[in-house]
């Protein structure tokens, strides 16, 4: 009787953590997500050895160790195969490099960055909190949408990084997704529309020291004195809040970023010299945010020059920055 009565027990506590386990799973595999659904999860409640209660257990792939699978910020992650309005994706569970948690649904498709942000209901697409453009980087273009939303205590990620096919559309498409986790700059950024401004140079002076011209050509050197420019065309650039970044008008770096903060922007951009033909060694930006001061100094190479012992011109570039809220006047 003792024997019936154990092996009774032993069913109802296993039929018992079968039922708390179909309750509490918050997704499975191979099934159709639902947005509001994933929206919902609070990656403030979960650690990582609960993803039994968000993934369950079957059909789960972990990560292995390799670092050809690993992911940025993170120490560990397991995923199901779901979908989403149609398409295959993998729902991936985090342990983050902080120790917290956060979901991300992945795209294995490629998915068009134009449609990306279709994907999604529209009250979560802010444009304060939205970039969406496409990277010039002469060799190719790349479509980038990102954007952000924030509840109390989490945030909202969308993510596209797409790439053209020549013409000016993304049929070769690009990858996408959506994650959920903690307000943590590290873990998940907080997305800034970028900032466009139009800069337009007035003054110049040469930074060659006397001792660089050629003996021949030293009477040229009139030291550094403050040179007007008689033209000047505006040239326009793009701050990048997000990613501390500073882009020209083709979306694409203007160089390294040195200094980024609320007050000062400087970046420098440094090509080593080619003797055969001219290039720019050196283009260094500083954005005064408070004055709206711009200063670019260059040095150009010549391997034809003659005034200069090492063919270099070393020039700087003052003028002044304006902040612009339409790509267009009229």
């Amino acid at each position: 009787m003792k024997i019936v009565n154990y092996f009774f027990l032993v069913i109802i506590v296993f039929l018992l953590n079968a039922c708390d386990q179909l309750e509490t799973q918050s997704f499975k595999p191979n099934q159709e997500i639902n947005f509001e659904k994933l929206v919902k999860f609070n990656p403030n409640k979960y650690k990582f050895k609960d993803y039994k209660k968000v993934i369950g257990n079957k059909d789960v792939t972990s990560w292995d160790g390799s670092k050809g699978k690993s992911y940025k910020n993170t120490r560990d992650w397991k995923k199901i195969n779901v979908t989403y309005k149609g398409k295959d994706a993998e729902l991936i569970f985090f342990q983050n490099s902080d120790n917290s948690t956060s979901i991300s649904l992945n795209f294995k498709k490629n998915v068009k960055c134009s449609d990306h942000k279709n994907l999604i209901p529209n009250k979560y697409i802010k444009p304060e909190n939205t970039q969406n453009y496409i990277a010039d980087m002469y060799f190719v273009k790349m479509p980038i949408f990102q954007s952000s939303y924030d509840f109390e205590n989490k945030r909202i990620n969308v993510y596209c990084l797409g790439g053209l096919s020549g013409k000016n559309d993304d049929k070769t498409a690009g990858t996408g997704f959506f994650s959920i986790s903690i307000k943590n700059k590290d873990i998940s950024k907080k997305v800034v529309a970028l900032k466009q401004i139009e800069c337009t140079f007035s003054h110049y002076k040469s930074l060659n020291k006397r001792e660089n011209y050629n003996k021949n050509y030293r009477f040229l050197y009139k030291g550094t004195q403050l040179n007007k420019l008689t033209r000047s065309s505006p040239q326009f650039f793009h701050i990048d809040e997000t990613d501390k970044k500073l882009y020209n008008e083709r979306y694409s770096t203007v160089g390294k970023i040195e200094t980024f903060n609320e007050n000062i922007i400087i970046s420098i951009r440094r090509l080593k010299k080619n003797k055969s033909y001219k290039s720019t060694l050196l283009k260094k930006i500083k954005l005064d945010r408070r004055t709206g001061e711009i200063i670019m100094n260059k040095e150009l190479y010549d391997p034809k020059d003659k005034f200069y012992k090492d063919k270099i011109l070393r020039v700087e570039y003052i003028g002044e920055c304006k902040k612009r809220t339409s790509a267009q006047k009229f």
